[in-house]
């Protein structure tokens, strides 16, 4: 697929009334347009938008204050547009958001491909209720900009003429909130690199405040310092994960119980008492294995049943396993 340059690209739905549409592709002088239109009704032959984008014979009636029908040309010829400045996509069903979703959002994502450097706009005034709604949701899907039309209204059903005039619209607590679930996935599921990437990229993306920004530091963060601790670098993870310890109290009394399990295995530079003391560094390295083996990392897992950093006699081990101790299963 060639790719192309072109500075604007406009996505529309059209309903009953072309004016919408008319004044926001004028206001944005797009280069190119894709219009989501209704097909004509089957098995009941009802005539579909589509007609109104570059129908032939006048496809456009407007009732005149007198009671008069007058017939005006097609949204097409209403801009100017030329057949290579845009396209035309049919839908079947314009009341199946299934159905809306995946047309409107697979044809968005090929434009993007064929046009990936433009500013993308998707305008959801027109169209039924079902096809805005899906061109709204594709658009915040893919990163394309929102953007609709509103005036004076004369009534619940339409504005007044002459007031159009185009709006983007924010979408930005939807997007967060989508963002921040697949962080808490990401984390629950410890993931925790692609924790860290969302919430960068997040921070990348939206303009947060200070509140949000506080969160996604401690994902960041916690997801560092369990990424560590992972690593079985306890010393470091300790140190991260310190300053969220009134929310995780029994991963830190856990941790703490492995470093000081460590440290007077380091001191005395011989076998330590587990008997006596705690088998958290067994396990530790036990849950560690299960981690692995729940990730698929299968190899990883093995070599941690191995238990062959540890250098803890197998009698030991089953004695300490019969001690009375404190488990920690929750990790």
């Amino acid at each position: 697929m060639t790719k192309r340059n072109k500075n604007k690209v406009l996505f529309v739905t059209v309903g009953g009334s072309p004016e919408p549409v008319i004044t926001t592709i004028r206001y944005h002088k797009s280069e190119y347009i894709v219009f989501f239109a209704s097909s004509d009704g089957f098995p009941v032959k009802t005539p579909g938008t589509h007609r109104l984008v570059d129908g032939e014979d006048n496809p456009w009636e407007v009732k005149l204050k007198n009671g008069q029908i007058e017939r005006r040309p097609s949204i097409v010829v209403h801009t100017g547009l030329r057949p290579d400045q845009y396209e035309k996509v049919n839908i079947t069903n314009v009341d199946s958001m299934d159905y809306c979703y995946r047309t409107i959002y697979n044809k968005i994502l090929d434009v993007i491909s064929l046009y990936p450097d433009a500013d993308w706009i998707a305008d959801y005034t027109g169209g039924t209720k079902t096809m805005g709604a899906a061109l709204a949701i594709a658009a915040v899907d893919l990163g394309v900009k929102l953007n609709l039309v509103i005036g004076e209204r004369i009534n619940t059903v339409k504005v007044k003429d002459g007031t159009q005039r185009t709006v983007l619209t924010s979408c930005n607590t939807a997007i967060w909130n989508r963002y921040l679930k697949q962080i808490e996935s990401s984390f629950t599921q410890r993931d925790y690199v692609s924790c860290q990437s969302l919430v960068e990229g997040v921070r990348e993306e939206f303009n947060i405040d200070s509140k949000q920004d506080r969160l996604l530091q401690a994902f960041h963060s916690m997801a560092r310092g369990f990424r560590a601790w992972d690593t079985f670098d306890h010393a470091a993870a300790l140190d991260i994960l310190r300053l969220y310890d009134r929310y995780i109290p029994q991963y830190m009394m856990f941790l703490d119980d492995i470093i000081k399990s460590k440290a007077i295995t380091d001191l005395t530079n011989r076998e330590p008492r587990y008997g006596l003391k705690s088998i958290a560094p067994v396990h530790d390295l036990l849950l560690n294995a299960q981690r692995r083996f729940e990730a698929g990392q299968y190899d990883d897992g093995i070599g941690r049943v191995s238990l062959s950093g540890i250098r803890t006699p197998r009698a030991n081990v089953l004695g300490c396993l019969s001690a009375s101790t404190t488990f920690y299963w929750t990790y």
